[in-house]
This record gives C-alpha cells, sequence and structure tokens, in this order.
C-alpha cells in the first residue's frame, strides 16, 4: 500500500462519518499528487432531505505532508423568489432583464465604451444602450442621494 493510498484510508471514515461520501471519492484523492502541499477542495454532490446540494471538502496536507480532512462547506441553491416588475423613469425593468440576459457580458472590454466602439461592434452598442438604461432607471435615486 502506497502512502497516498494508506492516507486515504485514513481520512475516509472521517468523511463517510459527515455523510459525504460517495462511491468515486476515494479515486479522486488517491489521484491526488503526493508531493502536493496546499488546500484541495473536492466538490461531492449530494441529496439531503431531497434537496440537491453542493458539498465542498476541505482536503488539506497535515503537517507530516499527508492528506487531512478539515471539514466541509455545505452550498445551498438560493431559492429565488420571482421579482416583480415595474416601470420607473419611463424603463420597464422586464425589458431590460431580457436585454441584459441577452448580452455576453465576457466580451465587455472593460473601459468606458465609447460611440466609435459602439458604432464597430454590435455587442457593444447593446452594451452601451443597457447602461444609458440604467442610468435613466436610477436617475431619480442618485438626485435624491447626492452623496451616494
Amino acid at each position: 500500500m502506497s502512502n497516498r493510498e494508506k492516507e486515504v484510508q485514513d481520512i475516509l471514515p472521517l468523511i463517510k462519518a459527515c455523510g459525504l461520501y460517495d462511491k468515486a471519492l476515494k479515486e479522486r484523492l488517491l489521484g491526488f499528487p503526493e508531493s502536493r502541499t496546499d488546500l484541495y477542495e473536492v466538490i461531492v454532490n449530494k441529496k439531503i432531505n431531497g434537496q440537491a446540494v453542493i458539498v465542498k471538502l476541505d482536503i488539506r496536507s497535515s503537517k507530516d505532508g499527508g492528506l487531512a480532512f478539515g471539514g466541509y462547506d455545505l452550498l445551498l441553491k438560493r431559492q429565488q423568489k420571482e421579482f416583480e416588475h415595474f416601470l420607473t423613469n419611463g424603463v420597464d425593468t422586464k425589458a431590460l432583464e431580457n436585454r441584459m440576459a441577452g448580452i455576453n457580458w465576457r466580451e465587455h472590454p472593460d473601459h468606458f465604451i465609447t460611440a466609435e466602439e459602439a458604432v464597430k461592434d454590435p455587442g457593444l452598442k447593446k452594451m452601451q444602450e443597457v447602461f444609458h438604461e440604467l442610468e435613466k432607471f436610477t436617475a431619480n435615486y442618485l438626485q435624491r442621494n447626492e452623496e451616494y
């Protein structure tokens, strides 16, 4: 039995005791390189009380260079409530939300979009239009709260 196999055998009972063991976990832990000395975050998908949850296991290097189970984080999906849309300053929040969802924000250039850029790139033009709508939408709020 290799050192890594022994380390995995030592921490698996702790993980099982928390109810977080899954069939693929042992093989995933055995696949960790023995030379690494940092934190490993292992994701396990579970169902708890019928609800799908994500568990992030904290597997650290122990003082002797082996593996240690440091704990876990339980990540729950927030129950999204339906947002009640409204019209303010001539901006319909539902229409604005739809326009924002249709934009690939990863393509934003990370700087102010110039008029020249917007003319050349339809994606940037859509972004610029949404920004103008957001400014219009928040205009009354900003006027009431000048220190903002």
